[in-house]
């Protein structure tokens, strides 16, 4: 362990499950930061305690079993000891344009009438920058007071914000750099395992109000067009496109999960109903293709042949 090196009233705090291969990257980055730096491991079984223990001034395990992150963030800020926490999960790093950032706002008086910093966050995939398809600027709400923000139990929520927040601008200076998914194996992998979670969480929730029929087509093509043509995937190339297209699957395969646990029956026998219902759904999506497709080009193209996409995005043919 280090001595701390900085006189910033700051703790960095690291939520860690068998992270070994990006720890020590994201450690290296705050050590000379903040006033100290807390580790809440989830029960690793690879290297991240030993590496954690280089840095770190707290190491602490976390007994609860959970197959996530964010039920364990608000017992890992309780750990720290400085009235800002930066929260730092163990695939990002600050750079030290970030850094710097950090150490002037919380030199200033006004910063107490903050509540909460959402940091932009810049998301590698597959060893690229993506800069559209709905991954950038990725606010977090990382930097905040102490007790000021609280996490709750489920999937990716949003944190709760006691006070004032202020959103970064869209600036990679100031932005967390993030090794998402570094292959495609790593993705798939994260894809099960989350898609598990957030299909038991739709299923308990459905006792307290009553699911409506939907279509599997339209579950994932919703995902889709949104990534690829609304937030401009295609604009991130072959990335862009295989990313909007997993997230579609990712989407259907929530649906999916979702019908095994509440309603089996569906997967197991077609209805007229259901037939109804994924025909209609062709039929709209139809219209909304020739739409995006005809917005893509009006983007694309000038004078008079601009002209004509309009035409065509307007009569969605």
């Amino acid at each position: 362990m280090t001595e701390p090196k900085s006189a910033l009233p700051l703790s960095v705090v690291i939520n860690t499950k068998n992270a070994a291969t990006t720890l020590e990257a994201a450690l290296r980055s705050v050590k000379d930061l903040a006033s100290e730096v807390v580790v809440v491991d989830m029960q690793s079984t690879d290297d991240t305690v030993k590496i954690a223990k280089k840095y770190a001034d707290q190491v602490i395990t976390y007994t609860k079993n959970h197959r996530y992150a964010d039920p364990a963030r608000n017992f890992a800020n309780a750990q720290a000891k400085q009235p800002w926490i930066l929260v730092l999960d163990a695939d990002e790093t600050v750079p030290p344009s970030l850094a710097t950032w950090i150490r002037s706002t919380l030199s200033q008086p006004s910063a107490s009438t903050v509540a909460c910093y959402w940091l932009p966050r810049q998301n590698y995939i597959f060893g690229h920058w993506v800069a559209h398809t709905g991954w950038w600027p990725d606010h977090q709400a990382r930097l905040f007071q102490q007790g000021k923000v609280t996490w709750e139990d489920g999937v990716h929520r949003l944190p709760k914000v006691d006070g004032e927040s202020v959103y970064l601008p869209a600036d990679p200076n100031v932005a967390l750099m993030h090794q998402n998914y570094p292959t495609v194996q790593s993705y798939l992998e994260r894809l099960n395992r989350y898609t598990d979670l957030k299909a038991e969480e739709l299923a308990s929730e459905s006792t307290k109000q009553p699911s409506q029929p939907t279509s599997a087509i339209e579950t994932f093509f919703n995902e889709f067009q949104s990534r690829f043509f609304h937030k401009k995937g295609f604009m991130d190339g072959t990335v862009g496109a295989s990313l909007a297209l997993m997230q579609g699957c990712y989407e259907l395969a929530v649906h999916l999960k979702y019908l095994e646990l509440v309603k089996p029956e569906e997967l197991a026998t077609a209805t007229h109903q259901q037939t109804d219902v994924e025909v209609t759904a062709l039929a709209s999506l139809r219209g909304q293709l020739a739409y995006w497709l005809a917005d893509t080009q009006v983007q694309r193209t000038r004078g008079w042949e601009q002209l004509v996409w309009r035409v065509r995005r307007k009569l969605r043919v």
